[in-house]
């Protein structure tokens, strides 16, 4: 059933990416940093909203299949829209496939997203586990780290910006910027350095202290190059008072 998410993604990014270019003046930087990366590879992002996983796909000039490490049912409560979504298999049909919860042991929570990573499909986390509500970065999860040791996939950082408890009434009126930065690859060879790869213990902080910091250095730069713009834009506008 993989063609499905194959499918349904290509159909929603001919009919919704040209939306969100033009209402979120959505916009992608470091595509080339893709250029060399493996099939099943991970792209860990910092997760803002529920379009997250639309953007990182179509922020590409390139299409790619993602499948998406998802929440329970249960934890999608808070919303019946998303929940009614999920009862009705929409999740599935676009390639979000759920952890397994309750149990502590990644290679079983994560049974689903190891055979995917194996199978060479593309796997979008977001290590924090949970939306931010202010912009900032959480202490990443276990999860993430356990898929690199159960696959041998590179991790690629990705830092969502603009997102940020946006309301229907931003979205269509187009007041928002959003800005999706892809870093380069982390290789199993650089992640694993100075940790023990075989203790679970550790992963927590292996991806907290070697995953997050680098998303973060994206977004610093986003927001380095925001402030530049707003700059030369003003210094333009001062020719026309």
């Amino acid at each position: 059933m993989y063609w499905l998410a194959t499918i349904s993604q290509g159909l929603l990014r001919i009919f919704g990416k040209p939306f969100l270019k033009a209402c979120l003046h959505l916009r992608g930087i470091g595509e080339e940093n893709l250029k060399d990366i493996p099939r099943g590879t991970i792209f860990a992002a910092n997760h803002q909203s529920e379009l997250d996983g639309f953007v990182i796909s179509w922020a590409l000039k390139k299409f790619y299949t993602f499948y998406y490490v998802a929440r329970e049912k249960d934890f999608y409560g808070y919303n019946p829209f998303l929940h009614w979504v999920y009862k009705m298999g929409g999740f599935s049909a676009v390639g979000a496939y759920p952890v397994v919860v309750g149990i502590k042991n990644f290679d079983k929570s994560l049974a689903a997203h190891i055979k995917l990573l194996k199978k060479g499909k593309n796997l979008v986390i977001f290590p924090e586990g949970t939306r931010t509500k202010a912009g900032e970065l959480r202490e990443a999860k276990g999860g993430v780290i356990a898929l690199v040791k159960a696959t041998g996939a590179p991790i690629v950082p990705v830092a969502i910006s603009g997102l940020v408890q946006m309301r229907m009434r931003e979205l269509c009126t187009g007041k928002r910027h959003v800005t999706i930065s892809f870093g380069k690859p982390i290789y199993p060879e650089e992640l694993f350095v100075g940790f023990d790869k075989r203790r679970h213990s550790e992963y927590k902080k292996l991806a907290t202290e070697k995953i997050m910091p680098r998303i973060q250095e994206l977004l610093d730069e986003q927001l380095h190059e925001k402030k530049k713009r707003s700059k030369i834009c003003l210094f333009f506008k001062s020719f026309y008072k």
